[in-house]
């Protein structure tokens, strides 16, 4: 299985809700670590943290909005969604 189909498996894992997302995103991780080379980031290519997109689900009760627990879903990780 390659890279592209394992990250599919992990997000219809997400989908089916059979992982939360947060444990999708350390898989995810856990893949490009893998597949990252030995000698680590390059001299031309500052590091940089991930970026992430937070999500807050709210419900409505009464007049006042409630807010659930919000979500947050690395950038890569949308990406990667928004190609399939």
């Amino acid at each position: 299985m390659n890279e592209s189909n394992e990250k599919l498996e992990i997000l219809n894992m997400i989908k089916e809700g059979k992982i939360t997302p947060e444990q999708g995103v350390r898989l995810m991780e856990a893949l490009d670590k893998a597949d990252a080379p030995e000698s680590g980031v390059s001299a031309s290519r500052p590091a940089q943290g991930p970026r992430w997109i937070n999500i807050e689900v709210r419900t409505k009760t009464g007049g006042e909005f409630k807010s659930l627990t919000p979500i947050r879903i690395p950038l890569s990780l949308v990406r990667l969604f928004l190609r399939f």
